[in-house]
Protein backbone atom coordinates (compact mmCIF):
# COMPACT_ATOMS: atom_id res chain seq x y z
CA UNK A 1 0.00 0.00 0.00
CA UNK A 2 0.81 3.71 -0.48
CA UNK A 3 0.09 6.11 2.09
CA UNK A 4 -0.12 10.01 1.42
CA UNK A 5 -1.22 13.40 2.22
CA UNK A 6 0.20 16.77 1.92
CA UNK A 7 3.73 17.50 3.13
CA UNK A 8 4.03 18.51 6.94
CA UNK A 9 4.28 16.44 9.69
CA UNK A 10 3.24 12.92 8.10
CA UNK A 11 1.24 10.77 10.16
CA UNK A 12 0.32 7.84 8.53
CA UNK A 13 -2.91 6.94 10.75
CA UNK A 14 -4.45 10.19 8.76
CA UNK A 15 -3.27 9.62 5.17
CA UNK A 16 -4.87 8.28 2.67
CA UNK A 17 -3.91 4.93 1.11
CA UNK A 18 -4.17 2.96 -2.23
CA UNK A 19 -3.13 -0.48 -2.22
CA UNK A 20 -2.48 -3.74 -5.01
CA UNK A 21 -2.01 -7.16 -4.43
CA UNK A 22 -0.68 -7.65 -8.05
CA UNK A 23 3.33 -7.73 -8.63
CA UNK A 24 4.96 -9.08 -11.50
CA UNK A 25 7.97 -12.20 -10.96
CA UNK A 26 10.27 -9.34 -9.62
CA UNK A 27 7.88 -7.68 -7.27
CA UNK A 28 7.36 -4.95 -8.90
CA UNK A 29 3.89 -2.86 -8.92
CA UNK A 30 2.34 0.08 -9.67
CA UNK A 31 -0.22 2.37 -7.86
CA UNK A 32 -1.96 5.59 -9.29
CA UNK A 33 -3.14 8.54 -7.52
CA UNK A 34 -5.17 10.88 -8.95
CA UNK A 35 -7.45 13.87 -7.79
CA UNK A 36 -4.20 15.55 -6.21
CA UNK A 37 -3.90 19.33 -6.12
CA UNK A 38 -1.68 20.99 -8.60
CA UNK A 39 1.35 22.57 -7.47
CA UNK A 40 1.20 21.09 -4.16
CA UNK A 41 3.87 18.81 -1.88
CA UNK A 42 2.95 15.65 -1.21
CA UNK A 43 4.43 12.81 1.70
CA UNK A 44 4.17 9.34 0.75
CA UNK A 45 5.29 6.16 2.68
CA UNK A 46 5.33 2.69 1.19
CA UNK A 47 3.88 -0.20 3.24
CA UNK A 48 4.06 -3.99 2.85
CA UNK A 49 1.52 -6.49 4.81
CA UNK A 50 3.05 -9.97 4.85
CA UNK A 51 1.12 -12.65 6.94
CA UNK A 52 0.24 -9.67 8.92
CA UNK A 53 3.48 -8.37 9.37
CA UNK A 54 3.63 -4.73 7.91
CA UNK A 55 7.25 -3.35 6.77
CA UNK A 56 7.16 0.56 6.43
CA UNK A 57 9.18 2.59 3.87
CA UNK A 58 10.95 5.80 4.04
CA UNK A 59 9.23 8.80 3.89
CA UNK A 60 9.66 10.42 0.51
CA UNK A 61 8.19 13.47 -0.75
CA UNK A 62 7.25 14.85 -4.72
CA UNK A 63 5.49 18.20 -5.74
CA UNK A 64 2.73 18.11 -8.44
CA UNK A 65 2.72 20.24 -11.39
CA UNK A 66 1.98 23.50 -11.56
CA UNK A 67 -1.87 25.06 -13.28
CA UNK A 68 -0.50 26.14 -16.81
CA UNK A 69 0.22 30.17 -16.41
CA UNK A 70 -3.36 30.55 -19.13
CA UNK A 71 -4.55 34.20 -20.07
CA UNK A 72 -7.03 36.16 -21.62
CA UNK A 73 -5.75 38.81 -23.81
CA UNK A 74 -6.75 41.37 -26.67
CA UNK A 75 -10.67 40.78 -25.54
CA UNK A 76 -12.83 42.38 -28.35
CA UNK A 77 -16.55 43.06 -28.74
CA UNK A 78 -18.56 43.31 -32.11
CA UNK A 79 -21.90 44.29 -32.00
CA UNK A 80 -24.34 43.61 -35.37
CA UNK A 81 -27.62 44.47 -35.31
CA UNK A 82 -28.38 40.21 -35.16
CA UNK A 83 -25.26 39.13 -33.22
CA UNK A 84 -22.85 39.80 -31.36
CA UNK A 85 -19.14 38.79 -31.50
CA UNK A 86 -16.48 37.95 -28.58
CA UNK A 87 -13.07 37.56 -29.45
CA UNK A 88 -9.74 37.29 -27.88
CA UNK A 89 -6.77 35.08 -27.38
CA UNK A 90 -5.47 32.59 -24.87
CA UNK A 91 -1.84 33.14 -23.84
CA UNK A 92 0.60 30.45 -23.08
CA UNK A 93 -2.13 27.86 -24.21
CA UNK A 94 1.18 26.54 -26.98
CA UNK A 95 2.20 24.41 -23.93
CA UNK A 96 -0.68 23.00 -22.76
CA UNK A 97 -3.23 20.13 -23.79
CA UNK A 98 -5.48 21.71 -25.27
CA UNK A 99 -7.76 19.03 -24.67
CA UNK A 100 -7.93 20.36 -20.64
CA UNK A 101 -8.71 23.53 -21.24
CA UNK A 102 -12.38 24.91 -21.56
CA UNK A 103 -12.97 28.39 -22.24
CA UNK A 104 -17.06 29.47 -21.15
CA UNK A 105 -18.50 32.96 -21.61
CA UNK A 106 -21.76 33.85 -19.77
CA UNK A 107 -23.90 36.88 -19.69
CA UNK A 108 -26.50 38.00 -16.59
CA UNK A 109 -29.06 40.50 -18.11
CA UNK A 110 -29.51 43.82 -15.78
CA UNK A 111 -33.32 43.68 -16.47
CA UNK A 112 -33.85 39.71 -16.27
CA UNK A 113 -33.47 38.73 -12.68
CA UNK A 114 -30.13 37.59 -13.34
CA UNK A 115 -31.02 35.43 -16.12
CA UNK A 116 -27.78 33.47 -17.41
CA UNK A 117 -26.77 32.92 -20.98
CA UNK A 118 -23.52 30.42 -21.46
CA UNK A 119 -21.88 29.39 -24.38
CA UNK A 120 -19.00 26.76 -24.71
CA UNK A 121 -16.52 27.11 -27.51
CA UNK A 122 -13.52 25.75 -29.47
CA UNK A 123 -9.99 27.00 -29.25
CA UNK A 124 -7.57 27.19 -31.97
CA UNK A 125 -3.81 25.92 -31.39
CA UNK A 126 -2.65 29.31 -31.40
CA UNK A 127 -5.33 30.35 -28.51
CA UNK A 128 -7.80 32.33 -30.51
CA UNK A 129 -11.03 32.20 -29.82
CA UNK A 130 -14.78 33.53 -31.26
CA UNK A 131 -17.63 33.44 -29.85
CA UNK A 132 -21.04 34.47 -31.66
CA UNK A 133 -24.35 34.99 -30.07
CA UNK A 134 -27.62 35.40 -32.05
CA UNK A 135 -29.75 38.76 -30.75
CA UNK A 136 -33.45 38.73 -30.89
CA UNK A 137 -34.10 34.98 -31.09
CA UNK A 138 -36.00 32.88 -28.77
CA UNK A 139 -33.09 31.86 -25.87
CA UNK A 140 -30.70 34.32 -26.83
CA UNK A 141 -29.59 37.96 -26.29
CA UNK A 142 -32.00 40.59 -26.88
CA UNK A 143 -31.45 43.64 -28.66
CA UNK A 144 -32.05 47.54 -27.06
CA UNK A 145 -30.79 45.42 -23.46
CA UNK A 146 -27.03 45.93 -21.48
CA UNK A 147 -25.43 42.52 -20.24
CA UNK A 148 -23.02 41.66 -17.83
CA UNK A 149 -20.71 39.68 -19.12
CA UNK A 150 -17.32 36.91 -17.92
CA UNK A 151 -15.09 34.92 -19.51
CA UNK A 152 -13.46 32.64 -17.71
CA UNK A 153 -11.11 29.63 -19.01
CA UNK A 154 -10.46 26.70 -16.60
CA UNK A 155 -7.72 23.52 -16.73
CA UNK A 156 -8.72 20.53 -16.04
CA UNK A 157 -11.47 21.69 -14.09
CA UNK A 158 -9.57 24.86 -11.77
CA UNK A 159 -10.05 28.27 -12.97
CA UNK A 160 -7.13 29.55 -14.16
CA UNK A 161 -8.19 33.20 -15.37
CA UNK A 162 -11.82 35.62 -15.73
CA UNK A 163 -12.10 38.67 -17.27
CA UNK A 164 -15.08 40.58 -17.70
CA UNK A 165 -16.56 42.03 -20.64
CA UNK A 166 -19.83 44.02 -20.50
CA UNK A 167 -22.17 44.79 -23.81
CA UNK A 168 -25.13 46.73 -24.94
CA UNK A 169 -26.79 45.05 -27.78
CA UNK A 170 -28.00 46.54 -31.03
CA UNK A 171 -30.40 49.46 -30.71
CA UNK A 172 -32.91 50.17 -33.09
CA UNK A 173 -32.54 54.01 -35.10
CA UNK A 174 -34.66 55.51 -37.34
CA UNK A 175 -35.80 58.51 -38.48
CA UNK A 176 -39.35 60.73 -38.87
CA UNK A 177 -40.68 63.39 -40.74
CA UNK A 178 -43.22 65.90 -41.46
CA UNK A 179 -44.97 65.26 -44.77
CA UNK A 180 -47.69 67.15 -44.90
CA UNK A 181 -49.61 69.42 -42.55
CA UNK A 182 -52.97 71.62 -42.55
CA UNK A 183 -54.98 73.72 -39.77
CA UNK A 184 -55.62 70.63 -38.28
CA UNK A 185 -53.88 67.83 -39.25
CA UNK A 186 -50.38 66.86 -40.34
CA UNK A 187 -49.01 63.41 -41.63
CA UNK A 188 -45.50 62.18 -41.09
CA UNK A 189 -43.58 59.68 -42.87
CA UNK A 190 -40.73 57.63 -41.24
CA UNK A 191 -38.09 54.04 -41.99
CA UNK A 192 -36.82 51.64 -39.51
CA UNK A 193 -32.92 51.37 -40.10
CA UNK A 194 -32.19 47.80 -40.82
CA UNK A 195 -35.74 46.64 -40.61
CA UNK A 196 -35.11 43.83 -43.08
CA UNK A 197 -32.58 42.34 -40.49
CA UNK A 198 -35.37 42.81 -38.09
CA UNK A 199 -38.35 41.19 -39.51
CA UNK A 200 -36.16 38.24 -39.57
CA UNK A 201 -36.15 37.93 -35.74
CA UNK A 202 -38.59 34.81 -34.45
CA UNK A 203 -39.64 37.45 -31.45
CA UNK A 204 -41.23 39.83 -34.17
CA UNK A 205 -43.96 37.78 -34.82
CA UNK A 206 -44.86 37.77 -30.86
CA UNK A 207 -46.75 40.04 -28.34
CA UNK A 208 -42.60 41.97 -28.87
CA UNK A 209 -43.22 42.91 -32.30
CA UNK A 210 -41.88 45.93 -33.48
CA UNK A 211 -43.85 48.95 -33.67
CA UNK A 212 -42.83 52.82 -35.08
CA UNK A 213 -44.83 55.73 -34.40
CA UNK A 214 -44.43 59.59 -33.01
CA UNK A 215 -44.41 61.55 -29.53
CA UNK A 216 -46.01 65.01 -29.69
CA UNK A 217 -46.42 67.22 -27.84
CA UNK A 218 -47.21 71.52 -27.67
CA UNK A 219 -44.36 71.59 -24.74
CA UNK A 220 -40.72 72.22 -26.06
CA UNK A 221 -39.25 70.61 -22.78
CA UNK A 222 -41.82 67.52 -22.66
CA UNK A 223 -40.63 64.42 -22.02
CA UNK A 224 -40.94 62.11 -24.65
CA UNK A 225 -42.00 58.93 -21.75
CA UNK A 226 -44.95 61.63 -20.83
CA UNK A 227 -46.00 62.81 -24.23
CA UNK A 228 -48.73 61.87 -26.33
CA UNK A 229 -48.24 58.78 -28.77
CA UNK A 230 -49.53 57.59 -32.50
CA UNK A 231 -48.95 54.60 -33.75
CA UNK A 232 -47.86 53.97 -37.27
CA UNK A 233 -48.04 50.78 -39.35
CA UNK A 234 -44.62 49.29 -40.14
CA UNK A 235 -44.66 48.45 -43.89
CA UNK A 236 -42.30 45.29 -45.42
CA UNK A 237 -39.57 47.69 -46.31
CA UNK A 238 -39.52 49.39 -42.76
CA UNK A 239 -41.24 52.60 -43.52
CA UNK A 240 -44.34 53.75 -41.80
CA UNK A 241 -46.82 56.54 -42.21
CA UNK A 242 -48.84 58.40 -38.55
CA UNK A 243 -51.39 61.13 -39.41
CA UNK A 244 -52.37 63.60 -36.80
CA UNK A 245 -55.85 64.96 -36.60
CA UNK A 246 -57.50 67.27 -33.98
CA UNK A 247 -54.42 69.46 -33.85
CA UNK A 248 -54.60 73.12 -32.52
CA UNK A 249 -54.71 75.57 -35.63
CA UNK A 250 -51.67 78.08 -35.64
CA UNK A 251 -49.95 76.46 -32.87
CA UNK A 252 -46.13 75.03 -32.48
CA UNK A 253 -46.00 70.89 -32.20
CA UNK A 254 -42.86 69.38 -31.03
CA UNK A 255 -42.76 65.32 -31.91
CA UNK A 256 -40.00 62.95 -32.50
CA UNK A 257 -39.49 59.46 -33.45
CA UNK A 258 -40.49 56.83 -31.14
CA UNK A 259 -39.52 52.92 -31.65
CA UNK A 260 -40.86 50.18 -29.23
CA UNK A 261 -38.79 47.28 -28.92
CA UNK A 262 -37.68 45.62 -25.62
CA UNK A 263 -38.42 49.06 -24.37
CA UNK A 264 -38.97 52.29 -25.72
CA UNK A 265 -36.65 54.51 -27.87
CA UNK A 266 -37.02 58.04 -28.24
CA UNK A 267 -35.97 60.00 -31.48
CA UNK A 268 -34.43 63.70 -31.29
CA UNK A 269 -36.95 66.09 -30.75
CA UNK A 270 -38.44 68.35 -34.13
CA UNK A 271 -41.03 70.99 -34.32
CA UNK A 272 -43.76 72.03 -36.65
CA UNK A 273 -46.56 74.66 -36.91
Amino acid sequence: AVYYSKAGNFNIHDARRIYTTTFNENGDFTLEVNSLDYGKTYSYCVVVTVKQEQYYGEIIEFTTAVLPDLKLEDIKTEVDVMTVSITGKIVGIEDVDISEVDLTCSFSDYSSHGSYYVVYDQISANGEFRFVFEVCCREALAHNRKYSGLLRISYDGYTIDEQSVDIQTYIPKGSVNLSSVSYDSAVFTGVIDDFAEFSQCPSNTSDSKMQAGIYYSTDPNVEPSEAKKAQGTLNDDGTFTVALDNLLPDTRYYYGLVIVHNGGLFGEIQEFT
